[in-house]
């Protein structure tokens, strides 16, 4: 999240250890988003640390104010493993109060700044994102904000998180909060048909998630303009650098599936987010048999190697074995030598002895 403006309509300092609805006690600032400010703050009557997002409902207008209560609404009916959930709604002193559900990380655009993902990571942050798109758009509810900021990483957890559903779009029940032909979103992640003020379903957000992966592939935007006009008629009229051609190391894989769901047309996009899941694990799977053959090879090698090894073993013990014999042979040769010359000292000595008596008998005789 980014930090508050010096025009920002609320100080936040006010706002720390204040209670709300006699329960949630706001504790630090965590950052701003488009709608209000985002504080870490704790439940009381729970006993849990939450989120709580602090809306002045004075600035809002009419519209404004009831697509905030869409967005409280329009998340806390979701209960999804990818999404940040919303508690509680509470509104004091003409202030709104969005209680959520709090995850300590950071966006996925300041991680993709200063953090090197794998393609498989990549891969699996889109794919559970797309699943918690699916989920949302099975109830009626078309995000219409999706960017690398409304995507939260946890560490933590090892879990990604979309979050701010504050231009959510009930396409079951379009209530026409907003002018025909006008324009609501980030311009950077628009769908063509968003950035015309056209109607929009399931698919457009199918196309921002496209810009998302561009993004998160290539480290760039695929619009790149000066202000928010010029931005617009890019997305319509343009067609952005093929990611293989800003880093050829890009698998092939992904970015087929990264400009499928960026295709102008939507009839020729990816028609449900699971679409778009499905290629995202094929990918997945295609890593992991890729990455288990690479390892089978390497055990192989290992083998061949203890192989190699035991036979140098066994020749070394051959050497060995006869060195051991030759060593015994010697031994034997020696100890033969030795007997004879022990044998043939005691036959010297016995003569000396003889030859000692008959010198004393003869002395005597004498």
């Amino acid at each position: 999240m980014q930090q508050p403006q010096n025009n920002t309509h609320e100080n936040y300092a006010e706002f720390i250890e204040k209670t709300i609805a006699s329960r949630y006690q706001i504790k630090m600032f965590i950052g701003s988003g488009g709608m209000g400010i985002v504080f870490k703050g704790f439940d009381a009557k729970l006993n849990r640390v939450v989120a709580i997002k602090v809306v002045n409902l004075k600035s809002f207008n009419e519209g404004k104010k009831q697509r905030l209560i869409n967005e409280a609404h329009a998340i806390a009916q979701l209960n999804h493993t990818y999404i940040i959930q919303v508690y509680d709604i509470v509104e004091e002193e003409g202030r709104g109060y969005i209680v959520m559900q709090y995850v300590d990380g950071l966006n996925f655009e300041e991680l993709l700044k200063s953090n090197t993902f794998t393609w498989k990571q990549i891969a699996t942050i889109v794919k559970n994102i797309a699943l918690a798109m699916f989920y949302a758009h099975k109830k009626g509810l078309v995000h219409r904000d999706i960017k690398t900021s409304n995507i939260l990483i946890s560490a933590k957890e090892n879990r990604c998180y979309l979050m701010d559903f504050g231009l959510v779009a009930n396409i079951q029940n379009d209530t026409r909060l907003t002018p025909e032909g006008a324009i609501i979103g980030t311009p950077d992640f628009m769908s063509p048909e968003q950035a015309q003020g056209q109607g929009i379903d399931n698919r457009s957000d199918i196309y921002s998630l496209g810009v998302v992966m561009y993004e998160a592939l290539t480290k760039k935007r695929c619009v790149n303009a000066s202000n928010s006009f010029a931005a617009i008629m890019q997305i319509v009229q343009e067609h952005p650098e093929k990611p293989r051609e800003i880093n050829s190391e890009i698998p092939e894989m992904l970015e087929e599936i990264c400009l499928k769901a960026m295709k102008k047309n939507r009839e020729e996009r990816y028609q449900t987010a699971m679409d778009m899941v499905k290629h995202l694990e094929g990918f997945l799977l295609q890593q992991k048999k890729e990455s288990e053959e690479g390892l089978e090879a390497h055990e192989i090698q290992e083998k061949k190697t203890q192989i190699i090894d035991l036979s140098k073993t066994k020749k070394n013990k051959a050497l060995s074995r006869n060195k051991n014999t030759g060593r015994i042979r010697k031994s034997k040769k020696y100890a033969r030598k030795h007997r004879k010359s022990q044998s043939q000292y005691a036959g010297i000595w016995i003569v000396i002895i003889c030859l000692f008596i008959i010198i004393l008998i003869i002395s005597n005789l004498t």
